[in-house]
């Protein structure tokens, strides 16, 4: 594991919180961007944390960051992304519905299709969920996830986004944090 064999890709991670989200995300970012290259962020939204059994659970800031790479996806995965949360405190635990701190999801790698144990590329859970489908469908609309015959645009304009509140001033101060420029530049 390591570098790429084949140059740098450009790869799509999302990155949600719901402890403390905006300190969280943000204390994150100068660790992303001391590994990986970003080159652009969606906007960002609160949407209530899915909880299927009913349990109380504080509401989800996410979004999504474009990087490159030359790191091949399980050193991407498992060396940068899963040390950035454990640095803002994420305890993975068995609990999937756990309240996080940090979530950084690898959810596109260039065109690499790859489905092994700990590795499942493109996602396959993007279609269905909305606080990747949203984000994903401003930085890659015509992306198509395997077996579907729409594109993120499309999907998204399937999907019932009311709970979802566009965080402007977050997303601008993300944006600021990371030097890029804002939804005109």
């Amino acid at each position: 594991m390591g570098e790429f064999p084949f140059g740098s890709v450009e790869v799509f991670v999302g990155v949600g919180s719901n402890v403390d989200p905006e300190r969280n995300i943000l204390s994150a970012l100068p660790r992303i961007t001391a590994r990986v290259q970003v080159l652009g962020a969606s906007r960002f939204y609160r949407n209530p944390a899915i909880v299927p059994d009913g349990r109380e659970a504080p509401p989800f800031v996410n979004g999504v960051l474009k990087i490159r790479t030359d790191l091949d996806p399980f050193a991407l995965k498992y060396d940068v992304l899963r040390d950035v949360e454990r640095s803002v405190q994420r305890n993975r635990s068995g609990d999937r519905y756990a309240p996080r701190s940090l979530d950084l999801d690898l959810l596109v790698y260039g065109d690499l299709e790859v489905e092994q144990a700990g590795m499942s590329l493109p996602d396959p859970r993007i279609p269905t969920q909305t606080f990747w489908v949203l984000p994903l469908a401003e930085l890659l609309p015509d992306f198509r996830p395997p077996n579907r015959f729409q594109s993120m645009k499309e999907i998204a304009r399937t999907l019932d986004t009311r709970s979802f509140l566009f965080l402007e001033s977050f997303t601008a101060a993300v944006r600021e944090a990371l030097g890029l420029p804002g939804p005109e530049g």
